[in-house]
């Protein structure tokens, strides 16, 4: 079925993080220049303190699991950057494996996660509240 293709099988972030990510950022800003920069999914944050590194008046918005965020915090601690954190603890729920390897069609996932979310239910007895993934 060709709707179960779209997500790649594998994914490869090195522990340098993405330099792609850092070298688009340089061809268009220079070092001291202040700009916002989100990211979402940091997994180890290497990508984040590549940025730290290379732009010291950026200012970091960061998104992922909890235990990502806790991990990054502490590796992004030495860097003057002003950063936002924000962890969520809402997983999308697939028996087995991964949600990207799930059967389930691509167009009926995200009913899938509202109803697991309970997304848009005043009466939920728990947060709703992944931002992005």
């Amino acid at each position: 079925m060709q709707d179960q293709q779209w997500y790649p099988k594998t994914l490869n972030v090195s522990p340098e993080g993405t330099p792609g990510t850092v070298d688009f950022l340089k061809s268009v800003y220079p070092a001291d220049k202040a700009f916002d920069y989100a990211e979402f999914g940091i997994w180890k944050a290497d990508t984040a303190r590549n940025v730290c590194e290379n732009f010291p008046n950026a200012r970091l918005f960061l998104f992922d699991f909890e235990e990502n965020v806790v991990a990054a915090q502490a590796k992004l601690a030495a860097f003057p950057n002003t950063i936002r954190y924000f962890g969520n603890s809402q997983r999308f729920k697939t028996p087995g494996r991964e949600w990207y390897t799930d059967p389930l069609s691509r167009d009926a996932r995200p009913d899938r996660f509202q109803g697991q979310s309970q997304c848009g239910v005043p009466s939920a007895t728990a947060t709703s509240g992944l931002v992005a993934y």
